[in-house]
């Protein structure tokens, strides 16, 4: 994770398609889906994954006698994954309401049923 104690979008997706999986989910089936999405690969995948475990997100099981490994999210990731998409909405829905503002909304100028044509910024 990066110091700002905000989630790259790496760190982010993977959460997601942890969380997606279920625990079911090996490295292969989470590369495989990240393969079909528009999104950075560096770092490596493993390396996040790996970090995201160190820190506590998720956890990694690998049953004895096979090299398949599971991937899963910890109370703590389900926290994290939860309070990361609800950040995003906040600053997406602050972004929009800061953009528009009484200032960027044109007026039009207009006498009767009569439009005069003439649009003022307030």
């Amino acid at each position: 994770m990066n110091h700002s104690n905000e989630l790259t979008q790496l760190e982010l997706i993977l959460l997601q398609l942890v969380a997606k999986g279920e625990g079911k989910w090996s490295w292969y089936e989470i590369a495989q889906a990240l393969s079909r999405l528009d999104v950075p690969r560096e770092p490596d995948m493993m390396e996040v994954l790996k970090k995201l475990a160190a820190e506590g997100f998720l956890t990694r099981e690998v049953q004895p006698g096979s090299p398949r490994d599971r991937w899963e999210l910890t109370q703590a990731g389900k926290k994290r994954l939860s309070d990361a998409k609800a950040g995003r909405t906040r600053r997406t829905i602050g972004d929009v309401s800061r953009s528009i503002s009484a200032e960027s909304i044109p007026t039009i100028e207009y006498s009767g049923s009569q439009l005069s044509g003439n649009v003022k910024k307030r």
